[in-house]
């Protein structure tokens, strides 16, 4: 998979489907391509194929941290590989206390699910800054 320009990796846990569908129209109405793993995802795929495929071609990475999320390794491991493949990383909370997040968190940018559009506008600005160079 080619790298889409303006794209955002969404990491989530699928409990949190319904805030996803929120944060993926609101990048959308931003210019941004949200990349989403339900969407891409189809029987018989090797799961961790598909996400490196989708991470790889990500320019940024947009984490929703939930209670849901914090319970699921996979978030985590998603972390690891976002720091691997991009610069930008952003985690938006919704129910949890973002000073209260785990070790692996620090050194992110986190903002409160009530700041999300200005998280996005930042994302914006970023991606659109690293295309014109």
């Amino acid at each position: 998979m080619a790298k889409s320009r303006n794209s955002v990796f969404v990491s989530h846990n699928y409990q949190d489907r319904e805030l996803v569908r929120d944060i993926a129209r609101r990048l959308r109405e931003a210019g941004l391509k949200p990349l989403l793993f339900e969407e891409e995802f189809r029987a018989g795929d090797r799961l961790i194929e598909i996400l490196r495929k989708l991470m790889r071609s990500a320019d940024a990475f947009l984490f929703l941290i939930t209670p849901a999320a914090l319970k699921n390794a996979w978030v985590v491991r998603e972390l690891g590989m976002a720091e691997a493949f991009g610069p930008i990383v952003v985690a938006v909370t919704a129910g949890v206390d973002p000073q209260h997040l785990p070790a692996p968190w620090e050194g992110h940018r986190i903002v409160p699910f009530d700041q999300l559009d200005s998280a996005i506008d930042m994302l914006a600005e970023k991606l659109t800054a690293a295309g014109k160079t």
